[in-house]
């Protein structure tokens, strides 16, 4: 394949063959013909090269975000002169790049790390056999390996739910996964509208003339629901929106893991409506907050407040056994996101983790903007991920039986 600079010799020597004739010079006709030599030998250097070969393993079909793949390359056959290696890889939202390779010796591997910074497909390769003269007239690329495709999942970081547990004090369904029904309990309380009704026990129901609820000794939880903002403007750049998937997976991930129905709620802006998805596998929540992109538009309109006191709240009992609601938005504006009429109950309970930049300050806590005077909700300001998984155990922990302080 000629270059621009091919094309612009090409041209010249056109030009002065043109003006050779015109003007019936010959001193015009010999650089003419120098520059056609030239590009039939960078034509020539550049011509199919046979017997090269090379093999591209990676390491990893997915892996989280923020890790290196770890790619091996092992180049086979000759080199011909003029020529190279390179790695073509392109990451999520990236534009592709093209790299050059070390020339191979002693047919070693070659051994690289490419990062993976984004959520996303990155596709790695293909190894590319680039032809090139000295002149850069000519130029040749050979693909001698396919492309392979990595998955770049959200970032998890180990987290316990025994935080949820509040403890024999607390006259309502406790919080903790893996729900038993063989498990020894201590007391009993009223059957609450939502409770499993394999946990009522019927002999002392029968009994006492109202229906009674086991309480195991180690409290239970069995519904998770988590809501992440994908309003981009909440965010103060993309970066924190990466931390604010990674802290949802998270949470979602330790739901899973602990047997309890992770309910994820996604919150677009504009008018578009929330979307709720529940999840049984923890490769499913990774799949699913992969594709999670931030979107720009507007805010909802003023029906669709939530529970901070500025808007319409339906009534919804909250099951006894559902973890308190946690929401995951921005810190780049004063108000949290809209939730959507099913999380928006009169008994509902609320954590708002909020992504800022570390040196934002104590200005992105606004208690009556976000409503934290209700008395239902705890709002707390982070810098990442781990940072907002601390945050978000220490309020849990805090919980009392009326609800949030």
């Amino acid at each position: 394949m000629i270059t621009r600079t091919g094309l612009c010799a090409l041209a010249v020597c056109a030009l002065l063959t043109v003006l050779s004739v015109v003007f019936a010079s010959p001193a015009l006709a010999l650089p003419a013909v120098a520059g056609l030599l030239a590009l039939g030998a960078a034509c020539a250097v550049t011509r199919p090269a046979t017997g090269t070969r090379a093999a591209l393993q990676v390491a990893t079909p997915s892996l989280p975000r923020g890790r290196n793949v770890r790619v091996e390359i092992r180049p086979g056959g000759r080199l011909p002169r003029c020529a190279h290696l390179r790695l073509c890889h392109r990451g999520p939202h990236e534009a592709p790049v093209s790299l050059p390779l070390p020339g191979p010796s002693d047919a070693s591997p070659l051994r690289l790390s490419v990062p993976a910074p984004r959520r996303g497909l990155l596709r790695i390769g293909p190894v590319v056999l680039r032809q090139e003269d000295p002149l850069g007239l000519f130029r040749r690329d050979t693909e001698l390996t396919p492309a392979h495709r990595v998955e770049v999942h959200p970032a998890v970081t180990a987290l316990s739910l025994r935080d949820l547990a509040r403890g024999p004090a607390d006259s309502g369904g406790g919080h903790r996964a893996a729900p038993s029904l063989d498990a020894d309990f201590f007391t009993l309380r009223a059957y609450d509208p939502g409770d499993d009704p394999r946990h009522i026990h019927w002999l002392s129901s029968a009994r006492s003339g109202q229906l009674l609820v086991r309480r195991s000794a180690e409290p239970v939880v069995t519904r998770f629901p988590v809501a992440l903002d994908l309003d981009a403007s909440a965010y103060a750049g993309p970066a924190l929106f990466e931390e604010a998937v990674d802290l949802t997976a998270s949470l979602l991930v330790a739901a899973v893991r602990n047997g309890a129905a992770a309910r994820l709620w996604i919150l677009p802006p504009g008018d578009t409506g929330p979307g709720c998805t529940e999840f049984t596998g923890v490769a499913q929540v990774l799949t699913e907050l992969t594709r999670v992109q931030a979107r720009s538009g507007a805010d909802g309109g003023p029906g669709e407040r939530d529970t901070a006191g500025r808007g319409r709240r339906a009534p919804h009992r909250v099951p006894s056994d559902q973890a308190p609601l946690t929401v995951v938005t921005g810190g780049a504006r004063p108000e949290w996101p809209s939730l959507p009429r099913q999380l928006r109950g009169r008994r509902s309970r609320v954590v708002v983790l909020r992504l800022a930049p570390a040196d934002s300050g104590p200005s992105y806590e606004r208690p009556a903007a976000v409503g934290a005077g209700s008395g239902r909700a705890t709002v707390r300001t982070a810098a990442d991920a781990v940072h907002g998984l601390a945050l978000w155990s220490a309020a849990i922990r805090r919980t009392g039986p009326r609800g949030y302080r």
